[in-house]
């Protein structure tokens, strides 16, 4: 192809050329002619030229297909043709173009005469889900029957790409595309030779590159999810929270009830039934007070009607102080999730405390015996365990602690849970597991925090407790 391409002359060659004459979708413009981005070859006089470095700085970040093919292989042909540039293609050389009508790809249409009459050495992947089956069943079993090509790769790439990828990217353009983080300018090019790792292919190079950025992406989606249901919770938590303890002071004068129910029953043969009010001395106070009756009632009525408002007030008061206590604990554990879902670094991490954020059953019993708990291991066989997450923290302390070994955690703070398994814990030691568990909570840019430790077997979950939350007692605390 290189040899006989050789002797066009033209500035810029393709495989292949499209005729346009077809939108890419409802709503958009009739695609120009051009040729196929797939595979280019660029002559010198047109690489150094001006203008190629002026459309490659022109050209913008597409964000799907459709703006791929618009932006950049449509007006890459028209771009230089203007220029006057000139062009061709492998296809155009060989005649095939007369019998080849607007709007018809090639690639897709006429596979098979395209690599039996005439070589043509590319099968686009496009072909394989939403092209010609015909052609691609006729243009396989040639390769089968006269060549010793292996066919297994080439279905492998179908399988590998998959109809519902190309559907989406190909015809609809939804599949929005991923591209690395734009590097600043580093002329020190030795320091991108730091960590080379080496690859059986160029194929297997790409896949592993985009794949780490199409996770990252997918990573930070995720997290940023789950952050938002988070803070979601906390924002409607917090502002319950308020109007409970906005309660809790508004009813803070429920004594005075009482005392009116008091004062009444201890002047009850000094006063007159059916009053509109009684004035009496206060004895706890050591005051006159006026008091404001139900001048339908008798005095004993209106005393127990106090009692009653007491009692009723007291007993509000009491579950209204156990809702605002549970609230508080479900803040702590929500502020722990959020801490967990801040600290994570895989798509692993952020799965293993899905439940805790999704309801959903099925996802944290899957997820149950798959655990990553970050080790530290020491001489001596000494060695240190910290939790990323509540289920970490939980499995830590249940499943991995003995009863004498240390427990650390930042106090009042969301954090990780730290264990340090030794048999001779020495004050460096303790130091260093302070130092962790401060570094792994969102105390770690404070100036100071209290870590607290203790031994395991000081440690109680309480029933019914939350994932990862214990009670703890003979602790001692240092700052650092």
């Amino acid at each position: 192809i290189f040899k006989r391409m050789e002797e066009e002359k033209v500035d810029f060659w393709g495989l292949s050329r499209h005729h346009g004459g077809v939108r890419l979708c409802k709503g958009r413009d009739l695609v120009p002619e051009h040729i196929q981005a797939y595979f280019l070859a660029i002559r010198k006089n047109m690489f150094q030229s001006i203008h190629f470095l002026k459309f490659w700085e022109d050209l913008k970040y597409p964000r799907d297909y459709y703006e791929a093919v618009e932006n950049f292989e449509c007006r890459f042909t028209q771009w230089f043709k203007k220029k006057g540039f000139k062009y061709t293609s492998w296809i155009d050389i060989h005649g095939i173009n007369p019998y080849i009508t607007e709007g018809i790809d090639p690639c897709f249409e006429y596979i098979y005469e395209l690599l039996t009459e005439y070589k043509f050495p590319i099968i686009k992947y496009k072909t394989m889900s939403i092209g010609n089956f015909t052609q691609m069943k006729k243009a396989l079993q040639y390769l089968q029957e006269n060549t010793n090509y292996d066919t297994n790769l080439i279905i492998g790439c179908a399988h590998n790409v998959g109809a519902d990828k190309s559907r989406e990217r190909e015809i609809f353009g939804g599949l929005p595309y991923v591209y690395p983080p734009r590097q600043g300018v580093n002329n020190n090019w030795t320091s991108l030779l730091d960590s080379v790792e080496i690859k059986n292919s160029v194929n297997n190079m790409i896949d592993d590159y985009y794949t780490y950025f199409i996770s990252q992406d997918k990573f930070k989606s995720l997290s940023s999810n789950y952050k938002t249901i988070i803070c979601q919770k906390l924002k409607k938590l917090n502002k319950s929270l308020k109007q409970m303890e906005y309660k809790l002071l508004s009813d803070s004068d429920s004594d005075k009830y009482r005392l009116y129910g008091d004062l009444i029953m201890a002047n009850l043969y000094q006063l007159k039934d059916f009053s509109k009010c009684v004035k009496v001395y206060d004895y706890e106070n050591n005051r006159d007070i006026e008091i404001s009756l139900d001048e339908t009632k008798t005095l004993k009525d209106n005393a127990n009607k106090f009692y009653k408002l007491y009692n009723k007030a007291k007993t509000a008061r009491t579950k209204l102080t156990e809702l605002v206590n549970e609230s508080n604990a479900k803040k702590e554990y929500l502020e722990q999730v959020l801490y967990s879902v801040e600290s994570a670094e895989t798509i692993r991490e952020l799965q293993e405390i899905s439940g805790e954020i999704i309801e959903d059953k099925s996802v944290s019993k899957s997820n149950k015996n798959q655990l990553e708990i970050m080790k530290i291991d020491l001489e001596n066989g000494d060695r240190i365990y910290i939790g990323r997450n509540n289920r970490q923290n939980d499995y830590i302390v249940s499943k991995l602690a003995s009863e004498d070994d240390l427990w650390f955690h930042v106090q009042n703070c969301a954090g990780s849970h730290v264990l340090l398994k030794s048999q001779n814990a020495t004050d460096d030691l303790i130091l260093r597991c302070v130092k962790l568990a401060k570094e792994y909570s969102r105390a770690k840019d404070s100036a100071k925090a209290g870590v607290i430790y203790t031994k395991r077997k000081y440690l109680r979950k309480p029933p019914g407790a939350a994932l990862g939350y214990v009670t703890y007692k003979n602790e001692k605390e240092i700052i650092t």
